[in-house]
């Protein structure tokens, strides 16, 4: 249990009434059954394995070939915030447990994670594990991308990134290039998701992320208007005096 006030709720009970044991022993949830318009369609399989298939009275069908089906599977796939990921060879969902059953049943019709199909992501709500991981993974691409702005202003103590040359040298230019290309390619190829354990910023994450990099570097750009102004008064008052 992850939360002590779900202890000590248990605590209190003297009747716990499951439909499996699979959820409280090993935290694991799995589709059972679709029920489209009055018809049962079974799913075989079990765990988070996206070994399997859909069955209708006992008949193997192609998920594919029914409408109705591909739709509940694809919007179940696409309002999700889980993740499959490969554990010590074999399949762990990164998340909320409910939604990761149901990638895994989109996974057993081939659907995958994103389905294809025009569309944005019709809903996104947080999940524990992949709130986490998406949190982390926008504080190390602000980190990343902060350092790399502050090459411009670290060039010189007094003098703005708009007064020293900003466009003369081509090194650094193609430096600050590579880096952000480099992390875009973390957040954005799949198999540097699965080694880094990262996942895509929404464009509002983006958006964040961007303002929150270069907000460093606007202040220490106002330090350095600040001191370069007083710095000119105190001369003048100097002279005049």
């Amino acid at each position: 249990m992850r939360w002590l006030p779900a202890v000590e709720t248990l605590g209190s009970t003297t009747v716990i009434c499951t439909d499996k044991t699979g959820t409280l022993t090993r935290n694991e949830m799995t589709v059972r059954a679709y029920v489209l318009e009055g018809e049962r369609l079974d799913v075989t399989g079990t765990g988070y394995a996206t070994v399997g298939g859909f069955q209708r009275a006992g008949r193997t069908v192609d998920a594919k070939a029914d409408d109705r089906l591909t739709l509940a599977l694809r919007i179940g796939a696409r309002c999700n915030d889980a993740a499959i990921e490969i554990r010590d060879g074999q399949s762990a969902v990164l998340g909320d447990p409910t939604e990761g059953a149901l990638i895994v049943a989109a996974a057993k019709a081939g659907l995958g994670r994103r389905p294809a199909g025009p569309g944005p992501i019709a809903c996104r709500h947080g999940s524990e594990g992949a709130g986490l991981l998406r949190a982390e993974t926008m504080a190390f691409m602000t980190l990343a991308l902060a350092q790399v702005a502050h090459a411009f202003n670290a060039r010189s103590q007094r003098r703005t990134a708009f007064t020293s040359r900003l466009f003369t040298n081509g090194w650094l230019w193609a430096a600050v290039i590579a880096c952000v290309l480099l992390q875009a390619a973390v957040v954005s190829v799949p198999l540097l998701q699965r080694v880094l354990h990262t996942l895509p910023p929404s464009p509002s994450g983006w958006a964040v992320i961007i303002s929150c990099s270069l907000a460093p570097v606007a202040a220490v750009e106002m330090v350095k208007l600040v001191q370069n102004r007083s710095g000119l008064n105190g001369a003048g008052a100097k002279i005049a005096g």
